[in-house]
């Protein structure tokens, strides 16, 4: 009996070895996924770094609280190298201490981690960093305008005289100045308008049948801006014309 036990217990044994073998023999596990940007990031910089780099305070020039910010980086340059924390200006300045200033309420070394294998992960900021990525252009974000603020800066009505139905309406502006300026997504009247919660007006909402603007709306605008404003040709409409692509010579 003891003998079958022996040999029960010695086939076991040779079996979780082989098990392992192969383990090691496929390579290591999976790597954990980086942490997301919408959920684990951006909380700890906007209750960290906000204050000093946000919508209404913009030390060294730089933004984080908009993807086009993180892109653009400050006057000293990018602070993100995606895949590269040790090169990263922002992980750098987080890891010695030296932001947020003074050592007032610091990350935490879990945080920090965080951070670092965000960057390490590629620093995906929710698609809008991919490389392959096409630009965002006018075709982009005018349907955003006409659903959210032509009503009120239109055709039909123009408040302060200003149209936002176009690009080139947007950088002639109304009373106030130009809407856009191009390339200063957080120096545009329009995006610090909707930031503030002023466009569209709260007495409109129900008035004009509008809803405000939602955060990716006001992000794909703000890269918009950031990129120059950018406009695709139009594509020429060949409907009823002999290079109609829909109708075919034994057709006509």
């Amino acid at each position: 009996m003891e003998t079958r036990r022996a040999l029960i217990l010695l086939i076991f044994g040779l079996l979780a070895a082989s098990a392992g073998v192969s383990r090691c023999a496929s390579g290591a596990p999976p790597a954990v996924a980086p942490p997301r940007f919408e959920t684990a990031v951006r909380p700890l910089l906007e209750a960290k770094c906000f204050r000093c780099h946000g919508a209404k305070t913009r030390k060294g020039e730089l933004s984080l609280h908009t993807t086009a910010g993180i892109l653009q980086g400050g006057e000293s340059g990018p602070v993100i190298v995606p895949g590269k924390s040790g090169d990263s200006r922002l992980y750098q300045l987080i890891q010695q201490g030296e932001m947020p200033p003074e050592k007032k309420d610091p990350l935490s070394p879990a945080e920090l981690e965080i951070i670092r294998r965000w960057i390490d992960g590629g620093a995906d900021l929710g698609g809008n960093n991919t490389a392959n990525q096409p630009p965002v252009t006018q075709h982009d974000v005018l349907p955003i305008f006409l659903l959210r603020c032509t009503v009120c800066h239109g055709r039909q009505v123009r408040e302060s005289d200003l149209d936002l139905r176009s690009r080139a309406a947007m950088l002639r502006g109304g009373k106030s100045g130009p809407a856009i300026l191009l390339g200063k997504p957080e120096e545009s009247l329009l995006v610090k308008r909707v930031r503030a919660e002023e466009m569209p007006p709260h007495k409109r909402l129900v008035e004009a049948a509008v809803k405000p603007m939602e955060r990716d709306e006001l992000e794909k605008i703000v890269l918009w801006i950031a990129g120059g404003a950018a406009e695709a040709p139009e594509a020429v409409d060949h409907a009823g014309t002999p290079q109609d692509p829909l109708i075919h010579s034994q057709d006509k």
